[in-house]
């Protein structure tokens, strides 16, 4: 995980299976968070798929 076009800081991630579907747990920060202020960071979750080796997350509208 990595930080995209609306989310910074990604990290301390988890794996999860539920159902045959993998998810990744893991916390963030919204771009635009001011760094004076307390920290932003915030649990998130999404859905990952696995193609020929390749894991990726399934994008949201404006979320991963």
């Amino acid at each position: 995980m990595k930080a995209n076009d609306f989310e910074e800081g990604p990290g301390h991630h988890s794996l999860i299976k539920e159902d045959g579907q993998w998810y990744m747990i893991y916390h963030a920060r919204d771009y635009g968070y001011d760094a004076t202020a307390e920290d932003a960071r915030n649990a998130r979750i999404c859905k990952l798929h696995v193609q020929d080796g390749i894991i990726t997350a399934e994008p949201y509208e404006n979320r991963v």
